[in-house]
């Protein structure tokens, strides 16, 4: 277990554009006013199929896992691979002059908020949370952090606890919380 987080005074990321991966509709508007962003969404098809216009963003925001189904066997371990990893690894790729320079990259997974520990949950969440852990070690000067929540927390409620985690002085690239307590792999 860790601290509790403090209220941020502003939204942690007011003026700045990201990018957000997610098919999800709402979304893009409970990210804006929770994190205070301008938002521009993506889905993973795009990304493979038409490519990446980053269009002056200055990080990611991925919200896939949010979207993709949570049980631990998928049925199309292809298809799930494809949009999960190689989706990820192509935008990551065409904004990593923006992350060299200190950008923003976070990932959300539902894992549980315990990061698999307590149940069996889809492979893919553990291979976001790998690939962002490694994109917050070739780009130390951007912050890039993965949250895991439960699968049934609400969409408002994890971004709430992201603004909080963002501005925190002491970010740490995985977090997870249940809800009411963080917690960091040891």
């Amino acid at each position: 277990e860790m601290e509790e987080l403090k209220d941020p005074v502003s939204p942690p990321l007011s003026g700045k554009k990201l990018v957000l991966i997610t098919k999800m509709k709402g979304l893009k508007e409970i990210v804006e006013m929770t994190l205070g962003c301008q938002i521009s969404t993506i889905t993973p098809e795009d990304i493979l199929k038409n490519g990446v216009d980053i269009d002056g963003a200055s990080g990611i925001i991925n919200a896939w896992s949010l979207d993709m189904t949570t049980d631990a066997y998928p049925k199309d371990w292809g298809k799930e691979s494809d949009l999960v990893l190689k989706s990820l690894f192509k935008i990551s790729k065409e904004m990593a002059p923006v992350l060299k320079e200190g950008g923003h990259f976070y990932s959300i997974t539902r894992m549980g908020g315990d990061f698999g520990i307590s149940k069996d949950v889809n492979p893919f969440n553990g291979a976001i949370s790998g690939f962002t852990k490694a994109v917050n070690r070739e780009y130390p000067n951007s912050s890039v952090m993965v949250l895991d929540v439960p699968e049934d927390m609400r969409m408002d409620d994890i971004f709430d606890h992201l603004s909080r985690e963002i501005p925190s002085e002491h970010t740490i690239a995985e977090i997870g919380f249940d809800g009411k307590v963080r917690r960091r792999p040891v």
